[in-house]
């Protein structure tokens, strides 16, 4: 007798070879083929915990790549609206994942890199709304998403960090772990039918913010070809690696140098080697933030900075200066973003006086008894007479300063630098949700096409616009086609807007009394 072996080959198009070896993926339905989990980095661990991302090691044997990795560390956050601590969680965390509707290396489909949100904090690309398979199947796009270094595991610098490396600078390990992954899908993605040439790169909240860094970081110039931010403003004031800008940032080495303190390490004959031997869950644990509605203003919030290498300056001033990544942009927010923090603004305005003395801190720059300045301006547009009605006019308040407003300002900049530009409003409502108005990451179950079979008509129908806005720019580098309501490049002077929600519909002027005094105050 002879034993017989018989070798069941996977399906050609679900292996693709990389420059690290062959990947075997998934087949779903309507010819997507998704990839999960494929390293784009060495894990950052041990030795190479805060320091910059290094390729990855090849592998002889095939890979599967079916599931998806650990979201990187990050502190254990409360449930809200869809936001909780992730299952799994490692510092081995730097890999991304592929969906592509056709396999053949010469398809050379337009290319999507998605940047999840989470403050810089918290999030994965796992998370169940990022699903890709949708947005590929439905505007024909290979769909990328990426993971990075968080919190104090991306964004801690220190003197002696700065010391070791070539660059002499620390810090901003998340913002170089994005344009590693940018890299990788220049070198691999024409495996996954992808066009290298044409890669838009698309984010909400702090993936917004992360996306106008890279139109701003020369280490990631040629590597994207258009730009969507979707709630999150390009910064024009951040924490610097080493000037201090007392009250708001102290310098980012100092504030490294402070939490060596606080986690014992720094009276120990090697202090760096003290720091990286701290277990990643304490360090998040110890270090994370206090909460703060605004963020954290004492330096425990550990983010981008500016270090003259990966960002030379905060982002907004780089596009002002017209030294930025040039490429076409898609820029917005949602109308009631402040939605989303409804139960931290209900703690924060406790009375009528509160919400006086928090408009006074943020315009006045304290929070006496005197109400004077810009708060009284402030005041009379967004004006309230109980808790009530203060707490709906904060939130009108914190929506317009934070996002409606700095998105006018950034639109403005962008054509004045004859970038193309094109600005939305989000006013759809969740059903089940409608007292919050269309809250910050409302939108995102409509961009990728999550929303689930069993919502209304009119809501896929807003989702299928927004994908299709979102492809066609991919495709063409302008987010219109046929199938949609025309969509009206920003100028200045026309102050245009896409109204996203039921109906589509174009707008001018989108809260230009508010925005103009915000402009003027802040």
């Amino acid at each position: 007798d002879s034993a017989t072996t018989t070798i069941t080959a996977a399906p050609a198009q679900t292996r693709i070879f990389t420059d690290k070896g062959i990947v075997e993926g998934e087949s779903l339905a309507d010819g997507i083929t998704a990839f999960r989990g494929i390293p784009f980095a060495a894990p950052p661990v041990g030795e190479l915990r805060w320091r910059a991302p290094t390729p990855a090691a090849s592998w002889d044997d095939v890979r599967t790549t079916r599931q998806f990795a650990p979201a990187c560390m990050q502190p254990e956050q409360e449930e809200a609206l869809g936001a909780s601590t992730p299952e799994t969680m490692s510092e081995d965390c730097l890999y991304l994942n592929v969906w592509t509707p056709e396999t053949h290396k010469d398809a050379r489909r337009p290319v999507m890199v998605w940047i999840h949100g989470g403050s810089n904090l918290t999030g994965s690309a796992a998370q169940p709304v990022y699903d890709g398979q949708f947005l590929a199947r439905e505007g024909d796009v290979v769909m990328v998403s990426v993971q990075y270094r968080l919190g104090v595991m991306g964004y801690f610098a220190h003197p002696l960090l700065s010391a070791e490396t070539t660059d002499a600078v620390s810090g901003n390990y998340g913002t170089r772990d994005i344009i590693a992954a940018l890299t990788w899908v220049r070198d691999n993605i024409h495996q996954f039918g992808g066009d290298p040439d044409n890669v838009t790169v698309f984010g909400e909240s702090a993936g917004a913010v992360n996306t106008c860094i890279l139109l701003a970081s020369p280490l990631a110039t040629g590597l994207l070809d258009g730009a969507i931010m979707q709630s999150g403003a390009c910064a024009d004031n951040m924490r610097d690696l080493r000037v201090s800008q007392l009250p708001l940032f102290a310098a980012a080495e100092d504030v490294g140098t402070a939490a060596s303190a606080t986690l014992g390490c720094a009276d120990a004959s090697d202090e760096l080697a003290c720091l990286r031997a701290l277990n990643s869950q304490q360090l998040d644990d110890t270090l994370k933030p206090t909460g703060a509605l605004f963020g954290d203003v004492e330096g425990e919030q550990f983010g981008p900075i500016t270090d003259g290498v990966v960002l030379p300056a905060p982002p907004l001033s780089v596009i002002e200066q017209g030294t930025h990544n040039r490429v076409p942009v898609i820029l917005g927010s949602n109308a009631n973003e402040a939605g989303f923090w409804l139960l931290a603004i209900n703690r924060l305005i406790t009375s009528l006086n509160a919400y006086e003395r928090v408009v006074e801190m943020l315009f006045d720059g304290d929070d006496d008894t005197v109400l004077n300045g810009p708060a009284v301006d402030v005041l009379d547009a967004y004006p309230a007479s109980n808790r009530s009605e203060a707490r709906v006019a904060f939130q009108r308040l914190f929506t317009d300063a934070f996002f409606t407003c700095p998105g006018r300002r950034e639109a403005r900049i962008f054509q004045r630098q004859q970038t193309p530009v094109w600005r939305y409003e989000f006013t759809q409502l969740t059903p089940g949700l409608e007292y919050l108005g269309a809250f910050h990451a409302a939108e995102l179950p409509y961009v990728f096409g999550t929303l689930g079979s069993n919502k209304a008509a009119a809501e896929h129908l807003v989702s299928q616009h927004l994908m299709r806005y979102w492809t066609q720019f991919a495709t063409s580098g302008d987010p219109n086609h046929p199938d949609v309501t025309y969509w009206p490049g920003y100028t200045e002077t026309a102050d245009e807007h896409l109204q996203i929600g039921t109906p589509v519909q174009t707008g001018t002027g989108l809260r230009k009394a508010y925005c103009d005094l915000l402009d003027e105050v802040s």
